[in-house]
């Protein structure tokens, strides 16, 4: 309760807002230093997207399917019991964090990264149809045989 009030003061006397990556800074009438604040209740996501390059990713869940996404808008989905489905994507200019899939004219959806580290691609998939469902990633770190 003391830091929403203290937010709705500064906010009163603000004399310059700034956002600066997940952070929006205050600056107020009468004060050199300016007070930083952020969201508490979701990890910010760095826009920089070349983890998600330079992995492959796996789901761990039966399916054990397998995502690569390249640098040039090509991705690849597949698994060791499917065939695979080769899409193109594009990042959503209003959101960075957003990817825009497309399967075929008739397999499109987004995908929202919500957390993107050396290890882990956590994700929400979000079809034409706004069905959503969540997608969980690690990044393969070693050979991987299918074996049928």
């Amino acid at each position: 309760m003391i830091k929403r009030k203290k937010f709705l003061a500064a906010i009163g006397r603000s004399e310059r807002l700034k956002l600066d990556g997940s952070f929006l800074l205050i600056y107020t009438n009468g004060s050199d230093q300016r007070l930083r604040f952020t969201q508490l209740n979701d990890k910010p996501i760095n826009a920089d997207l070349t983890q998600l390059f330079s992995r492959i990713w796996q789901t761990q869940d039966r399916a054990q399917n397998i995502y690569t996404f390249l640098p040039n808008g090509t991705m690849l989905q597949t698994s060791c019991k499917t065939s695979c489905a080769i899409a193109t994507w594009t990042i959503d200019n209003n959101a960075p964090t957003i990817l825009k899939v497309q399967q075929n004219p008739k397999r499109q959806f987004t995908l929202e990264i919500k957390e993107l580290t050396d290890t882990n691609l956590r994700s929400q998939m979000r079809s034409s149809s706004n069905r959503i469902e969540n997608i969980n990633l690690t990044a393969i770190t070693q050979a991987l045989t299918c074996l049928n």
